[in-house]
């Protein structure tokens, strides 16, 4: 878990709000919504991370609560110690870069057992078939499409124009959104694949831009997800 997932985690459990923890620490409640979000760095000052686990550790008071809590830490306790908890809870927000490198070890091993030699192992036909059909394609010369699922059936669309090009191009990809609306859906992460490895079988080459301000585990997926291709 990263630090963000790790804050918001711990706020949800004990049911603290932006504006309460903000003013125990000292942090406006805005800052720390974007902490909660991923959209700020981790906070490395020791001393404000003390007073959060502090916190935390004296507002899990139900059973629920500090049995949710001690299962994240992975620890187990005799006795409920507040200023044992409240240590523990600090050492476990300021260790996220030991998140970081088990999520980059695996990434590593997963890698070394992919082999790049060989294509996804997926049935082209119904690609190629919607690639040689122009009613596939929007016939409007102007078409407006709306929230995640106009999103996939542009992206479709996208890959079935390039597709069905003759001359061979080079696709320059950029994003900073969250790359959920790809792989959530896995009927279309699958059609997604397909056309995919239709554009690369025409000659077409991809380069992509992976923003590095993005969760690291969400970064790592993208990146295992191209690297078939």
């Amino acid at each position: 878990m990263q630090f963000s997932e790790k804050l918001d985690f711990l706020m949800n459990i004990t049911n603290t709000s932006n504006s309460a923890l903000g003013q125990k620490v000292k942090i406006d409640p805005s800052h720390i919504s974007r902490l909660r979000r991923g959209q700020r760095k981790a906070i490395k000052d020791e001393a404000v991370i003390t007073k959060m686990a502090d916190y935390f550790a004296r507002h899990c008071v139900s059973e629920y609560q500090s049995k949710a809590l001690l299962d994240a830490l992975k620890v187990s306790m005799d006795s409920y110690d507040i200023d044992v908890l409240g240590k523990l809870i600090a050492k476990w927000l300021i260790d996220e870069k030991n998140d970081e490198i088990e999520a980059v070890g695996g990434f590593l091993d997963d890698l070394s057992k992919l082999n790049l030699t060989s294509k996804i192992p997926v049935n082209m036909a119904e690609a190629k078939k919607r690639i040689n059909d122009p009613s596939q394609l929007p016939q409007d010369e102007i078409s407006l499409y709306y929230g995640i699922e106009g999103k996939r059936q542009t992206a479709e669309y996208f890959l079935l124009e390039v597709a069905a090009q003759d001359k061979p191009q080079t696709l320059l990809l950029y994003s900073d959104e969250s790359t959920d609306w790809m792989t959530a859906d896995r009927e279309f992460a699958s059609r997604w694949d397909r056309l995919m490895v239709a554009v690369l079988s025409k000659g077409n080459k991809i380069k992509i831009i992976h923003t590095v301000s993005r969760n690291l585990d969400e970064m790592l997926n993208a990146i295992s997800q191209w690297m078939p291709l």
